[in-house]
C-alpha cells in the first residue's frame, strides 16, 4: 500500500507498529490494585487526549518500554486534570470544582 492509501501512516512492519511521526507518548498511572493490575492513561502527542487502559504489571512495564513513554509528573497530571474539567464542564464547572476543593481543604485542616 502507498502512503496515500494509508492516510500517510506506516503500517505494522516487523511486528512493531510504526507511526507517521515521532510524537511523544505519555503515561499516567491512576491506580495499582492488590491483584497486580495497573490502571493508567496513555496519550500520544499531547497528554490531555488519552485513553484509559488496564494491564498486568509485567505487561505494563513492557508496554512502557516498547512505546518509549514519558511518565507524567504530579504537576503535569494536575494540568491535565484541570484541562479535562475545563472541557467537560466549561469555565463554570472549573469555578465550582475549585470552590469544592477549597471547602474540602478547609475541612482537612
Amino acid at each position: 500500500m502507498s502512503k496515500e492509501e494509508t492516510g500517510g501512516l506506516r503500517l505494522i512492519e516487523g511486528g512493531r507498529p510504526l507511526m507517521s511521526d515521532d510524537a511523544p507518548r505519555f503515561v499516567r498511572v491512576t491506580e495499582r490494585n492488590e491483584r497486580g493490575w495497573v490502571h493508567f492513561d496513555f496519550a500520544v502527542g499531547t497528554p490531555d487526549m488519552f485513553v484509559e487502559l488496564v494491564l498486568p504489571e509485567a505487561a505494563f512495564e513492557q508496554f512502557c518500554e516498547v512505546n518509549n513513554v514519558t511518565h507524567m509528573t504530579e504537576e503535569q497530571s494536575q494540568l491535565v486534570d484541570e484541562e479535562v474539567v475545563r472541557w467537560r464542564y466549561g469555565e463554570e464547572g472549573q469555578k465550582h470544582k475549585r470552590g469544592n476543593q477549597s471547602q474540602q481543604d478547609q475541612r482537612d485542616d
